[in-house]
Order: structure tokens, then sequence, then C-alpha cells
């Protein structure tokens, strides 16, 4: 139980607090919603006694929610990669076989400037229907130019 004394003492700054709460904090966190001006102390005791709690959860579930969408972004982005990487070693492997280690290391450095999945089909295709080296390396610098 509250002394007389200390309410008194202290009713401009828990009036000022709601205050705050009620213009700055609340309508940033939850944007469209009201919050009344005019609520007696205990009605906003009552308020946030009971909204806290579910303050909490909503946080906490926008922050897993949050914390997913980033989980999920950066799966697709690793896997992305990890498929290309992939995708880079078996041309180089073919090139090497087809062409010969020099050209394959002529190769590795324009291969991997290409960041997406779809020109390594073409590439791979290439590795078959190039008759020579120099063929296939001009058609790949074409590829990146």
């Amino acid at each position: 139980m509250r002394e007389p004394w200390v309410e008194a003492r202290y009713a401009e700054v828990r009036a000022s607090f709601l205050t705050w709460l009620r213009r700055v904090l609340l309508p940033g966190r939850f944007p469209g919603l009201q919050f009344p001006e005019a609520l007696s102390e205990v009605e906003d005791e009552v308020m946030l006694a009971e909204r806290v709690k579910e303050w909490t959860q909503t946080w906490r579930e926008e922050g897993l929610e949050q914390g997913r969408e980033q989980g999920l972004e950066q799966g697709r982005e690793q896997g992305l990669e990890q498929g290309l990487a992939a995708e880079r070693r078996m041309l180089l492997r073919l090139i090497g076989r087809r062409f010969g280690a020099g050209t394959a290391e002529a190769a590795e450095p324009l291969l991997a400037r290409i960041a997406r999945p779809e020109p390594f089909e073409s590439v791979g295709e290439w590795v078959i229907d190039c008759r020579e080296a120099e063929d296939f390396l001009a058609r790949l610098q074409t590829l990146l130019a």
C-alpha cells in the first residue's frame, strides 16, 4: 500500500510518464491505435498492467518473424552461392578435361565473375561445342563483357 505523501510527491512525474507513454511510445509501437488522452491514474495503471504482457508477446513475435525472414533470406543467399560454387567446380573439371589445365586456370577467374546460375548452361554447351580453347575463352569473355 502506498503512502499518501509518496503519491502526492510523484503525481506530476507519474502524469508526465503516462503522457509520454500515450503520446510517444505507444503510438510509435502501435501505429493506428488510438490511446485516450484522459484516463484516470487507476485506469492507466490497469491498462499498463494488462498491456505490458501483450506488448512483450507482440514484440517477441515480431522479433521472431524478423529473425525467420532474415534466416530464410540468408539461407537462400548461401544456397545460391553454394550452388554457383558447385557449378563452377564442375565446369572447371570439364574445361580441364576438354582443353587442359591451362585453359581451366584461365577460365577460373572468369567463371568467378558469374553471379547467377543461368549462364552456366551456355558455358557447359561451349565446352562441348568449341573445338579450340581460344574459341571457348573468347565466348566466355564475350559473355562477361
